[in-house]
């Protein structure tokens, strides 16, 4: 682990197996006082995330003999913290992993070699994006407001235009508020399946109940269109 201190620029979390590589990126964040700490192993590292929510999460996905160790561990992270900012930073460049990479949640997937000047403003650009989104306009922690939408985490109320949702099932709420967290971004049937804690995916379960969540919304709200489908990945909330 790195060294703690009093740095005011926002916490981030390196996970690299290369001895060198974690220390570059780590001397480079720490002189831009972030508060940094770096692991090389998997291990070491959901120990740390499992009591620490960091700013923004950098992993590599190759882990010594661990050929996914990358994605594994970010899946399990947000297992702690949903929608953790993470950027995947690797050797691997191919298009499938990249693609699963954003699939899966990445904010940014970079290839290796990277020169420490654009990390450093790749860096800067995530931990802007990431506070943006910590302050919506009203309770973060209880309550997300979309257009007409409100929804309340802590009493479990939706409601549209000030008018009840009602009888939304818990798994219905769950995939609901997944969507509306992160509007505009595609919420993948891999992600469906962790928020309603499915241990298979079925894509026709988790359609079904995205049609009945549509079906239950436009009770309050008739015209409601607010959810897309993105054929074959699953669906986003409309910006």
């Amino acid at each position: 682990m790195s060294k703690n201190g009093t740095l005011k620029n926002g916490s981030i979390v390196i996970v690299e197996d290369d001895d060198d590589q974690r220390s570059n990126y780590e001397n480079l964040l720490t002189r831009r006082l972030y508060t940094v700490h770096a692991f090389a192993t998997k291990a070491e590292a959901l120990d740390h995330l499992s009591r620490h929510r960091p700013d923004l999460l950098i992993l590599d996905i190759i882990l010594g003999s661990d050929y996914d160790g990358g994605f594994e561990l970010y899946s399990e992270a947000v297992r702690f913290h949903e929608g953790l900012p993470v950027l995947f930073l690797t050797d691997r460049d191919g298009e499938f992993d990249k693609v699963w990479g954003l699939k899966i949640g990445a904010w940014d997937y970079q290839s290796k070699p990277i020169s420490m000047e654009f990390l450093a403003a790749k860096v800067a650009t995530l931990m802007m994006l990431a506070h943006n989104q910590s302050r919506p306009s009203n309770n973060a922690h209880t309550e997300l407001v979309r257009g007409d939408l409100v929804l309340n985490t802590l009493s479990r109320h939706v409601a549209w235009a000030g008018v009840p949702v009602l009888n939304l099932t818990v798994t219905e709420f769950n995939m609901l508020h997944a969507l509306v967290l992160h509007p505009g971004n595609v919420i993948t049937y891999d992600q469906f399946a962790k928020v309603t804690h499915s241990t298979v995916i079925e894509k026709n379960t988790i359609s079904a109940h995205i049609k009945n969540l549509k079906r239950k919304i436009k009770v309050s709200a008739p015209h409601f269109n607010g959810i897309g489908s993105e054929y074959g990945l699953g669906y986003r909330w409309k910006v």
